[in-house]
């Protein structure tokens, strides 16, 4: 897909930004012996739109790399364009904080490169305080409970939810005595992996939704440890040994070792955490992950981990579109119950909506053949062969991940991160302090001593001797 050239202006303000956050003499303010308060962007926002917002006329849509099984979130895009005005999808590569600040520098530099971005849950905030996006005339109903919180920011709706994530077990059938694969790298899906790991044992980190505070010390003893004794993780009645390698794993390294059935160190795997759409990308694979002796059974099964952390996209409006009416119509028709049905059945990408949850708990299951049997246009892609029974066992266990066993009345719906446009710098120190308690160069003392730290954090500030 072509990527239009960015605007000059833009790339001087993410250079800004870059060296304005670097330590010491390299950039950004010196590291003093207090907390030291340090904007995310020293740029303006412009107040107005730049002039060629008006003259495009096509809608400009910023997202990530599309991970659908077969790429078929394009698809959707492909039958928008069949019927209405153009919306040029741009797929901007790189890790997440790279996608992030490509998707800030238009907004800061006063520009409309995008009109519309499919946001992660966990910038809404940033975008939404530092004036990036605007706030979103839809009525949320019809959308879980859950999702609806992650796009809501000072009591105001900045995001549609789009895809939802939480966290899923994933188990082969036919690997015994196999260990577990996690991420814990350096990057957001370790942060994930492991306000969950202190989590479900017990263990308490972030407030409330729209919460800055940071709690290390209740569940004291659990939460130290859930981190150093990461080695050995619990599911259901069994202990199992984690793979080494789970220290620099992300989610395709992960899913990677598990469909192989072993590390490169020929370690077995038989577990793993994941997300949903980890699901279509194994299930879609009949030659390792199907078993043709039991009628193409698959040869893993899945289970929610209710009290995860809630992943997953929004579609939210920059605040310099000019296009903002064909805008919100592209939002309402991505986030229908046609496109979301078909979104899941045929991409892996996890529904927003009630009503497809619910279409899968009944008789309305349909796969991705007999839903795109009846679309117009027609589309180009192949239907995925995953059936009807199949998408409703993994819609039941996304449900219950997001909302708990019994609904989210019980408490063990899935968690949101902490909403703050200071979050980016929040789960580095966090990932820092409990990836050195892992590896045993963090003490407990200096550990729970950080609370102050990651509070500081949020706040976008910085301490000059962190604990850790």
């Amino acid at each position: 897909m072509k990527v239009p050239p960015w605007p000059a202006v833009a790339f001087v303000a993410a250079a800004v930004v870059a060296w304005y956050l670097l330590p010491g003499p390299l950039g950004g303010p010196e590291r003093t012996g207090t907390p030291v308060h340090v904007p995310v962007t020293p740029a303006p926002v412009a107040t107005a739109p730049h002039p060629d917002c008006v003259r495009r006329k096509n809608l400009s849509v910023a997202t990530g790399d599309d991970i659908s099984a077969g790429s078929f979130r394009r698809e959707v895009f492909r039958q928008w364009n069949e019927a209405h005005p153009d919306a040029t999808l741009i797929e901007v590569s790189g890790g997440t904080d790279e996608r992030r600040a490509q998707m800030a520098a238009p907004a800061q530099a006063g520009s409309c490169e995008y009109d519309v971005l499919i946001l992660d849950v966990a910038w809404v905030a940033e975008f939404a305080r530092l004036g990036y996006i605007q706030p979103i005339p839809f009525d949320p109903r019809g959308f879980l409970p859950a999702l609806r919180k992650t796009a809501m920011v000072d009591g105001e709706l900045y995001g549609v939810p789009f895809a939802a994530d939480a966290p899923l077990e994933f188990q082969r059938t036919d690997v015994t005595d196999g260990l577990y694969a996690l991420q814990l790298g350096d990057t957001e899906s370790g942060t994930i992996n492991l306000l969950e790991m202190i989590g479900t044992a017990g263990g308490h980190i972030v407030g409330g939704d729209e919460s800055t505070d940071v709690t290390l010390g209740e569940e004291r003893e659990r939460t130290w440890r859930a981190l150093s004794g990461w080695k050995v993780r619990t599911t259901g009645d069994q202990r199992v040994g984690v793979i080494e390698q789970s220290l620099d794993d992300d989610e395709d390294e992960s899913l990677l070792a598990f469909r192989n059935g072993q590390t490169a160190a020929k370690e077995p795997v038989a577990y793993m955490r994941n997300w949903p759409i980890a699901f279509h990308r194994l299930a879609a694979d009949p030659l390792t992950m199907r078993d043709p002796a039991r009628k193409d059974a698959l040869r893993f099964r899945v289970r929610a981990l209710p009290g995860g952390v809630l992943g997953g996209s929004v579609l939210a409006v920059s605040r310099h579109t000019a296009r903002l009416p064909e805008a919100m119509q592209l939002i309402r028709e991505l986030t229908g119950h046609r496109a979301q049905a078909e979104l899941f059945a045929c991409g892996g990408y996890a529904p927003v909506l009630t009503s497809v949850y619910d279409a899968y708990a009944g008789a309305g299951a349909r796969d991705c053949a007999a839903l795109l049997s009846d679309a117009k246009p027609k589309p180009d892609s192949e239907p995925v062969a995953i059936s009807a029974a199949e998408l409703s066992g993994l819609a039941a266990e996304i449900r219950r991940a997001i909302e708990g066993a019994s609904g989210s009345e019980t408490g063990d719906d899935a968690r949101i991160r902490p909403k703050s446009e200071f979050y980016a710098r929040f789960s580095e120190a966090f990932r820092r302090c409990a990836r050195g308690a892992m590896a045993g160069t963090v003490s407990e003392e200096a550990f729970f001593a950080s609370a102050e730290m990651l509070r500081e954090a949020l706040k976008g500030r910085i301490t000059a001797e962190p604990p850790c």
